[in-house]
């Protein structure tokens, strides 16, 4: 899964179980910093998928929609993060970074962000 948001293809439940401290926490983290940094402050929220050890592929994507499911390496995610901080398509904005060749399910449509 992407983290907080919805997504579309759930862990099984003892593994929700596991995680659901965690992904209760860092949702309750994502509603204060949305609620608070409202005309405030800047922000852009980036949910990874499965984390992965391995080298960049250069394939990761941030996409808005909340229900992707996959898997991305943590360079991947890095080049993401840091491409996102300097793009002005991305603030105040919530991002699922997969990596769009460990795709889980069969979900296609979605959008990919152009920063």
């Amino acid at each position: 899964p992407t983290g907080p948001g919805n997504p579309k293809d759930p862990p099984p439940p003892q593994v929700y179980e596991t995680l659901k401290p965690i992904l209760e926490a860092k949702e309750k983290a994502e509603d204060y910093l949305i609620k608070n940094a409202a005309g405030k402050m800047e922000y852009v929220i980036i949910r990874p998928g499965g984390l992965q050890s391995e080298p960049a592929t250069a394939t990761g994507v941030l996409t808005e929609d909340p229900t992707v499911c996959g898997a991305i390496t943590r360079s991947d995610v890095a080049q993401l993060v840091y491409k996102a901080c300097f793009s002005d398509e991305a603030k105040n904005k919530v991002y699922s970074a997969i990596d769009k060749d460990q795709q889980y399910g069969d979900k296609t449509d979605y959008e990919v962000a152009s920063l």
